[in-house]
């Protein structure tokens, strides 16, 4: 039996997919992004896409569009903005324009009040304040702090009449070959949570399977042409670097050569001149495979990873064509929700619909 599904700030798909390999119709999927919508178009003719910003559709213009009535949407996806959540991002909160849009996201529940809706986004989402001048809770006091986004968000889903669970996931747990930990809040109308789903994957419980690696992921893809290029500069350090490696790799002396004023900025710097390894998880994709501090090179070669790989990891099918250019494939791709992620969550949230009363 496949059930329907309604689609937000969709990106290029990631989370369509999955939901969709779970059993569901992604009926509409909305994407302000115009070449993200293109890429939707071209991949998904079965889905309405609308190349809209989500502030002017209204919830009876999605109803009228899918020609569905509120009691047969069972599900509303998506991930908001996550730059202002982000490390990458400054985490400057509600006071980015791109935070807000969490309150149009709620503004869309209340408005078709779906069976469940998945929300996800980055794990620092679980633990960013309102008010930045107030002091910071404990990991074991965050579930109460009223001054978290997370907080104030789940509650006005509580008072829309919907039973929320939540936790931060990390992809590779669930069979995805890259370190990419989401914030998920799920609501379902029915008096019993959502489960979050079991691991299945892990990098120390010997009864599962080890967790895959990025060698699983792009070894054997073969067309590699598109793809960005470092400049000679970054190639005379990144050369010197092992697999696995980064730039504490190198001597002293070409350290100081290499980072500059960047070693005096806090926190291990392990994305500098970082080379990946085929041994092990991909660590989270950006939206750009050279950023200094997120440095993706390749193992073997002296390149960041190509967009085709970026998919690979990500778990895009082989088919799936991204509009743009180079620069905006790979965003579309680093933005995105890895398909068997979206997958694992998908199956959880069909038989809570089908099998809770």
């Amino acid at each position: 039996m496949r059930l329907n599904a309604i689609s937000l700030f969709s990106g290029a798909g990631g989370l369509d997919i999955g939901i969709s390999k779970a059993g569901f119709d992604v009926k509409l999927a909305i994407e302000f992004d115009a070449k993200a919508a293109e890429t939707l178009k071209q991949n998904s003719r079965d889905t309405i896409v609308l190349n809209k910003d989500i502030k002017d559709i209204s919830g009876e213009e999605i109803l009228n569009l899918t020609k569905l009535k509120r009691e047969e949407i069972d599900l509303v996806i998506g991930g908001p903005p996550c730059q202002s959540f982000s490390s990458a991002g400054k985490m400057r909160s509600l006071n980015d324009d791109r935070g807000n849009m969490i309150f149009e996201y709620l503004r869309i529940i209340r408005e078709l009040k779906p069976k469940t809706f998945l929300f996800e986004n980055v794990k620092q989402f679980s633990y960013i304040q309102i008010d930045k001048s107030k002091p910071k809770s404990s990991p074991k006091e965050r579930s109460k702090d009223s001054n978290l986004v997370i907080n104030m968000l789940m509650e006005e889903f509580r008072k829309i009449g919907y039973n929320v669970n939540n936790d931060i996931i990390n992809s590779a747990d669930y069979g995805v070959p890259q370190k990419r930990e989401r914030t998920i809040i799920l609501g379902t109308l029915k008096n019993k949570k959502i489960n979050l789903p079991k691991k299945t994957h892990s990098n120390s419980d010997t009864s599962l399977p080890n967790w895959k690696t990025l060698g699983n992921a792009i070894k054997s893809v073969n067309d590699n042409e598109e793809c960005m290029v470092y400049m000679y500069k970054r190639k005379k350090y990144l050369k010197l670097i092992p697999p696995g490696g980064h730039w504490k790799n190198l001597s002293p002396e070409l350290q100081k050569e290499a980072m500059g004023e960047k070693l005096k900025l806090g926190g291990g710097k392990t994305g500098f001149f970082r080379k990946l390894s085929y041994d092990k998880p991909s660590p989270t994709l950006c939206t750009s495979p050279k950023q200094p501090g997120t440095d993706m090179c390749h193992p073997e070669e002296l390149r960041p990873l190509s967009v085709n790989e970026y998919a690979a990891i990500q778990e895009f099918p082989k088919n799936w064509k991204f509009s743009g250019t180079t620069i905006q494939k790979y965003k579309q791709i680093g933005n995105a929700v890895p398909v068997n992620l979206a997958f694992v969550v998908g199956k959880e949230i069909k038989s809570h619909l089908v099998n809770e009363i």
